[in-house]
């Protein structure tokens, strides 16, 4: 009980876990253009905290998968680094999606990670949004 009790403690900060909820849902619903509107450089996104840890961003957008998985709704790669890089963009950290691919079997497969937060080396990636140099591999 004291266990549960102290992760409860570690999610008290409810306007970024209000936030994170919301944000998801808004991406959802609006799948097709979200990924378009969360960095547009003639409207500044709104920071509301300069200093907000990347790592507990991080967990609370974890948490919120979490509970969306256990409620039956479907998370995947894109709407975790969607989501992810648009909290973390919001809170003033620079961040981007990677899309890439690797072939499998004969087969392609495709997948999607923010950089420089998720650790994926056995894709070869093919586009960063928002854009950004890419060396060729």
């Amino acid at each position: 009980m004291v266990k549960i009790i102290k992760k409860l403690a570690y999610y008290r900060d409810i306007r970024l876990l209000f936030r994170v909820f919301l944000t998801y849902i808004k991406l959802s619903l609006r799948e097709g253009k979200a990924l378009i509107s969360f960095d547009d450089k003639d409207r500044k996104l709104p920071i509301t905290r300069k200093t907000t840890d990347v790592k507990k961003i991080i967990k609370y957008v974890n948490f919120c998968l979490y509970g969306c998985k256990s409620l039956g709704i479907g998370t995947a790669c894109l709407k975790r680094s969607m989501l992810l890089c648009y909290m973390l963009r919001l809170y003033g950290k620079d961040a981007a999606v990677n899309f890439g691919v690797r072939k499998f079997a004969g087969k392609f497969i495709g997948h999607c990670w923010v950089k420089d937060i998720d650790e994926v080396n056995s894709y070869d990636v093919l586009f960063s949004y928002p854009r950004q140099d890419l060396t060729a591999v």
